[in-house]
């Protein structure tokens, strides 16, 4: 039995959640395309793939309500693999993501304190592949974020090029804090963030501030005199 009627109605409602998503009123604008066209621009390859589904999809949609029949016969039959991701997809609006499910947990954050060596973070980062690694209190609060860039800034405004084998991350204390790092940001987020919304920080950011955004750390409410519960960095929206 020709399933073009599921499939039609399906993407009505897919139509309407983007229409919610992107407060459209405007029946003269693709909800979906602005959907399609927010995807596109995502660090996800699953996203991109998704958006060309969704495209494909939609072109479909539109010749069949052009031209459902030819001769009383159905113009196609609805490949079940295309309700399939309009029902996926539907999900995913009607519950979208929280930046929690592509958050790296404390638990497994690679995490240092004012008191560890910088020649030992140094080599633990070249190891790792970190640019940047949060420092915390003994509580798990952050106090800072270690980077290339602070380094070089100390190293700046101390006139040298030089660390001595014992230098600690306290003596970069000034230079920690998310607010004085010059090239890069930091964000808090609160646990319920959603996933769209940090992933946008994401891609927004250089435009927006003139800075890249390094990590965005997630506490109970946001605030940076909680705990951190989790953190992402761009790539974990790639996964």
């Amino acid at each position: 039995m020709p399933n073009n009627p599921e499939f039609l109605d399906l993407y009505n409602r897919l139509d309407n959640l983007c229409r919610e998503r992107f407060s459209l009123d405007d029946r003269s604008e693709s909800a979906i395309m602005l959907y399609v066209n927010e995807l596109r621009r995502s660090y996800s390859n699953k996203d991109h793939d998704l958006a060309e589904s969704l495209d494909s999809i939609r072109q479909l949609r539109n010749a069949l309500v052009h031209t459902e029949k030819v001769e009383g016969q159905e113009l196609v039959e609805i490949n079940p693999l295309l309700i399939s991701i309009l029902k996926s997809t539907i999900l995913t609006l009607s519950n979208p993501p929280k930046a929690m499910s592509k958050a790296i947990p404390f638990s497994s954050l690679f995490v240092v304190s004012l008191t560890d060596e910088v020649s030992f973070v140094l080599s633990k980062m070249m190891e790792k592949g970190f640019s940047h690694v949060p420092v915390v209190d003994n509580k798990g609060h952050l106090i800072g974020v270690f980077s290339e860039n602070a380094l070089c800034s100390y190293l700046e405004d101390k006139h040298t090029i030089t660390l001595s084998k014992d230098l600690t991350i306290e003596v970069l204390a000034d230079y920690l804090p998310i607010n004085k790092h010059e090239n890069e940001r930091y964000a808090l987020y609160a646990r319920n963030a959603l996933l769209s919304d940090v992933a946008e920080d994401f891609m927004s950011s250089k435009r927006k501030t003139g800075k890249r955004l390094g990590m965005v750390f997630l506490t109970e409410t946001g605030k940076l005199d909680e705990k951190i519960i989790a953190a992402l960095v761009l790539t974990s929206l790639e996964q």
